[in-house]
């Protein structure tokens, strides 16, 4: 099956029920001749954590050592005098980056982690909700 149907069904308001029955016919499927079928679900049907979720999206999301990061923490630092170190800063995101990423539930977390732990947090503005429905219906 296209990903681009899965997209149109799964957007409108019923899509949450939809996608749940969808993933539940395809994980009883045989795997040898439904392999597409379930390399979309492998895509649709599981849980991501936001780090897969950005990259999913084709944000680069740091690791130790990326030099971009300490100019990312010190443009946030200047718009907030009272943010925390840089290291403080590494650690939160090595452990938020790995919590669930519910789909349409734009949580604090997944906003804050764009903002200090990836490339676009270089960015002025970022529009987190943008990223996320252009992504889905793109």
């Amino acid at each position: 099956m296209d990903t681009l149907p899965l997209k149109r069904i799964f957007m409108k308001e019923e899509g949450g029920r939809r996608l749940r029955n969808w993933c539940d016919g395809v994980m009883s499927k045989d795997a040898v001749s439904n392999k597409q079928d379930l390399d979309n679900a492998s895509k649709y049907c599981g849980i991501k954590n936001i780090k897969q979720q950005l990259e999913r999206l084709g944000v680069k999301v740091f690791e130790e050592g990326d030099s971009d990061w300490q100019s990312v923490y010190t443009k946030r630092k200047n718009e907030n005098s009272s943010a925390s170190t840089f290291e403080e800063i590494k650690k939160w995101c090595f452990s938020t980056r790995n919590k669930d990423f519910v789909a349409f539930k734009m949580s604090t977390d997944y906003a804050d982690v764009l903002r200090y732990c990836t490339d676009k947090g270089k960015v002025d503005g970022i529009h987190t909700k943008s990223i996320e429905i252009s992504s889905m219906t793109g």
